[in-house]
């Protein structure tokens, strides 16, 4: 089943109150921030909220811009009944969950007194759960805010290793267009997940930490994210002192010996990191003219 065709099975949009939409539910979150690899996390995150924060001002400037209420708000998100009909929140975001925070993000500024009173307009799913599950991957492919590779591949890789019926059935042709990963990717996960459950190794949720294990390569993996960790935050680090240390290289070589007499207060003063930085700095005071 295409997008189109399952869009068909969504409702009319109509005003939903923010406070009956379950925003901390992610049966039908695809991007999945917590399963990427941290080389990766870091910078979606924060795309996520730079999204979140170009919504949120969208919806000050259709509000202004539009005298017709009916115009005033984003393309509306699509939800899903809560299969527990118990819950406080009756529904369940499908696709649009940047555009639900834009909203409480915009409520918060705008009307603090008036937020839980406020609605967003929602369209309703009214196919199986399994199916929402595929439109929600399919959403996200080529919006404002695409997904990364990672979460789009892991996003196929869920349908994939969850035995998901719905995308069992389709074919690798529609899966891969549904997901946006190519055919071969797609045939790939197939070939994985079988021998999977024939060797019955462990199933990994993060498809590039998965194809590793199985090639026997993720402990090279493993040490590959260490390395581009320790350079970011050295990157970073480094930044901070020569922006604090204005330019001083002498200055700069002192915070990272107390840096490291702090972090390896037992090793030896050789072993320490700036350690000349205190014949440098003897010979600059020496050559000062009061």
């Amino acid at each position: 089943m295409t997008q189109t065709e399952q869009l068909k099975m969504c409702s009319k949009a109509e005003m939903i109150k923010l406070t009956d939409i379950d925003g901390n539910d992610e049966t039908f979150q695809t991007r999945r921030f917590g399963v990427l690899r941290s080389s990766v996390r870091n910078t979606a995150l924060r795309q996520s909220e730079q999204e979140v924060e170009a919504l949120a001002q969208e919806i000050i400037t259709v509000t202004a811009n539009n005298s017709d209420k009916r115009k005033r708000h984003l393309k509306p998100i699509i939800i899903f009944a809560n299969p527990d009909e118990s819950a406080k929140h009756p529904w369940i975001i499908v696709s649009g969950f940047h555009r639900y925070r834009a909203y409480l993000k915009y409520n918060s500024r705008q009307a603090r007194d008036d937020a839980k009173k406020r609605s967003i307009p929602a369209q309703l799913f009214r196919g199986t759960e399994e199916q929402a599950i595929i439109l929600s991957a399919s959403f996200d492919t080529k919006p404002i805010l695409p997904k990364h590779n990672e979460q789009k591949e892991n996003a196929a890789w869920e349908l994939v290793r969850t035995g998901n019926t719905a995308a069992a059935n389709m074919s690798v042709r529609m899966l891969a267009a549904s997901t946006g990963v190519s055919k071969s990717e797609v045939g790939r996960m197939r070939k994985a997940f079988a021998e999977l459950q024939t060797t019955k190794a462990h199933v990994y949720e993060n498809w590039k930490v998965q194809k590793a294990a199985l090639s026997g390569k993720l402990q090279e993996l493993q040490e590959q994210e260490m390395k581009m960790q320790i350079e970011k935050l050295a990157r970073q680090l480094t930044d901070q002192i020569q922006t604090l240390a204005q330019g001083d290289s002498i200055i700069a070589a002192g915070v990272l010996n107390a840096l490291s007499r702090r972090i390896f207060p037992h090793a030896e003063p050789e072993q320490h990191i700036g350690k000349g930085y205190e014949e440098a700095m003897h010979d600059q005071v020496e050559n000062l003219d009061f």
